[in-house]
Parts: structure tokens; C-alpha cells; sequence
């Protein structure tokens, strides 16, 4: 009978990193059933604090005195992505003031990615509600797609957008002076022991950070 182990997973782990690991945890974990709860970070850290999961994956470094927090990979680029189509798509960069006369499709509260461009926007004096944003999604997939028909822009992790950006059907731009990086955490939650395979899972995927 196979063993099953619960995990938490923001969007971009959950979509596009874990499945791309699947074949090597199935091989290091033979009878165990993964299970994965895909949310935004923020229900998957509060889901890890209330017990419902035995560990996670996030986009963002929430803190919180019974989580730990173990780096798990450094560096994910978001970006800008238009339709391609887009006067924008002529440029490599464009500015806040840009950026503001577009139709903006954003990411819920709570998700990882808004988190990270709310906080750059910030630190560089400007703010979402300055944006004409005209919807809020939970899913990265969405904001692509609403891109790739002409709805508007929006911002995404670089790593999600490479299908559309390999058919040509969106480009991917830098917003200056906003740099646009955040870093993935395993969590665990101190009050909870953790079963052997979630250390066995949890040391597999440190190697591979």
C-alpha cells in the first residue's frame, strides 16, 4: 500500500518546477504518493501553520515563529509580458509612466508574485493602485492567456511564460528600475515532526536548488 505524503505548493512550483522533478521523486520515493495542494503562497504558509499540510513550497519569505524557512532556489525572474502585437513589444524596457497607460491583469492577494512586484513598486516610489488594472487572477496561466489574446499585460515569472515566448505569441520585458527577483522556500512548521519521506523529499529537493 503506498505511503501518501501531502505537500503545500505555491503556483510556479506547482506548475511548472515540482513536475519537472516528478520522474526523480517517483525513482527516490518508490511507494509513496505525492500529493499536491496548489494555492498562492499565502494560503499555502497558513495552510502549513493550521496543520493541513506536512510541509511547503512558496514564493514568498514570510515569517511567522513556528515556521522555518529553508532557501530552496535564488533568483526567479518576473517580468513584464505583452501581446505580442503590442506597440510595447517594440522595446526591451519600459518605464512606470508606461506601464501605466496599459491595462493591467494582476495576481490576487496573496500570491507570491504580487507580493514581490507590490514590494519593488514600492521601494521604487511607485504604487499598484496608479495601475488601470482591470482584473485580478489566481493563476498564473490566466494572466498569460489574457496577454496572448490582447486583454492587457501583466507580470509573471519568466520561467512560466516560455511557451508563449517560444511561439512568439508574447515577449517579456524589464520594467526599469524595478528589479524584479524573488527566491522559493521550502517550510516547515517546528510543532509538527516531519515523516521520514517528507525528510527524504525535502533533502532530494535541496539537492536540486
Amino acid at each position: 500500500m503506498k505511503k501518501e505524503l501531502l505537500i503545500g505548493v505555491s503556483t510556479i512550483p506547482g506548475q511548472f518546477i515540482i513536475p519537472g522533478l516528478l520522474k526523480e521523486i517517483i525513482q527516490k520515493l518508490p511507494g509513496v504518493e505525492l500529493k499536491l495542494e496548489i494555492s498562492g503562497s499565502q494560503k499555502t504558509f497558513d495552510k502549513l501553520v493550521n496543520g493541513q499540510i506536512e510541509f511547503g513550497i512558496i514564493g514568498t519569505g514570510y515569517e511567522h515563529p513556528d515556521i522555518d524557512l529553508i532557501p530552496f532556489i535564488k533568483g526567479d525572474k518576473l517580468s513584464l509580458i505583452v501581446p505580442i502585437d503590442s506597440a510595447l513589444a517594440k522595446k526591451e524596457k519600459v518605464t512606470f509612466d508606461e506601464l501605466r497607460g496599459q491595462n493591467f491583469i494582476g495576481r490576487e492577494l496573496g500570491s507570491g508574485t504580487r507580493a514581490t512586484y507590490e514590494r519593488e513598486f514600492e521601494k521604487a516610489g511607485f504604487s499598484l493602485k496608479d495601475l488601470n488594472i482591470i482584473a485580478e487572477v489566481g493563476d498564473t496561466e490566466a494572466c498569460i492567456q489574457a496577454a496572448e489574446g490582447g486583454s492587457g499585460v501583466s507580470i509573471v515569472s519568466t520561467l512560466s511564460a516560455r511557451n508563449g515566448i517560444d511561439a512568439r505569441r508574447v515577449k517579456i520585458l524589464d520594467i526599469e528600475r524595478v528589479p524584479l527577483f524573488r527566491n522559493f522556500y521550502i517550510i516547515t512548521n517546528k510543532k509538527r515532526p516531519l515523516s521520514d519521506i517528507a525528510n527524504q523529499l525535502i533533502s532530494f529537493l535541496k539537492s536540486k536548488a
